[in-house]
Order: C-alpha cells, then sequence, then structure tokens
C-alpha cells in the first residue's frame, strides 16, 4: 500500500455501516481488493506522489476507500445476514440494493477525484478530465 495507511479499514467499514465481525480486516486487505483498488487509483492520478496539499491527499485517499467499497458490493450479499436470532429475540436488518451502492461508491470515487487539480487526473478511458471540459468547438451561433 502506497496511498492508505494502517487503519483504513475502519473507513471502509464506516461506509458500509458495519463492523469488525461482519467485514474483518482480513477481508478487505485481500490483495485482489486492496491492491486493485489502489492501481485503479494511480492509474487515474500516474503522478499521484507529485501532490503535496494535504487536502487533496485526503481526496485521493478517500477514492481508494470508496474504490475498495466499490469492489466489495457485489460478495456484500453473501457476507451479511439479514435475519440474526438468539433465543428470544429476532433481528432483520434492512436489504440493501448492492448494485446501487456501489454505483454511489464509483461517484464517490468521481467525486473525491474532481476535486484533485494540482496533478493531471484522468478519465476511466484514459484522457485528461480537463480536455473533456475545455472544447475547442465554436458555441451554436457563433461564426
Amino acid at each position: 500500500m502506497e496511498i492508505l495507511q494502517a487503519g483504513f479499514e475502519t473507513a471502509v467499514r464506516s461506509r458500509f455501516g458495519l463492523d469488525e465481525d461482519d467485514l474483518p480486516n482480513e477481508e478487505i486487505n485481500q490483495p485482489l481488493i486492496v491492491d486493485v483498488a489502489e492501481a485503479l487509483i494511480k492509474r487515474r492520478v500516474p503522478r499521484y506522489t507529485e501532490i503535496t496539499d494535504d487536502i487533496e491527499f485526503l481526496f485521493l485517499k478517500n477514492a481508494v476507500i470508496s474504490q475498495i467499497c466499490a469492489i466489495l458490493c457485489p460478495s456484500m450479499p453473501r457476507r451479511l445476514d439479514l435475519k440474526v436470532a438468539v433465543s428470544d429475540v429476532k433481528i432483520e436488518k434492512e436489504k440493501v440494493d448492492w448494485i446501487k451502492q456501489q454505483e454511489i461508491y464509483l461517484q464517490e470515487v468521481e467525486s473525491n477525484l474532481s476535486q484533485i487539480t494540482s496533478v493531471e487526473v484522468l478519465t476511466s478511458a484514459g484522457t485528461p478530465i480537463v480536455g473533456l471540459i475545455r472544447n475547442e468547438r465554436k458555441p451554436i451561433g457563433r461564426r
């Protein structure tokens, strides 16, 4: 891990509203989750090591955490028991649309990356976001 620091697992669980029993550190720290999430963000921000602004680096970390959450979403229905019964007490957890939740986390990734302005941030297609905003075409009605 180059972007995240120890203890980031708490932030991931917090985003899901879960405790360590439902989502242990070992599940979050699997290489195909954490390493892939960091690699995806590094691909989008190739010069991330040049970020010197503390706030922008927090947005970078937040983007990685949101990416981890998005990666975990498809497996969440298998991880969580919706109904728990102990003696006379029965608890039923709220059902979550994990595909919709995954989309929300991916939107958070984009929102966090859009806050980084000191280095170039690429779109998922590999082009700078600035290139999408700035257009060389003349406005309609102008000659």
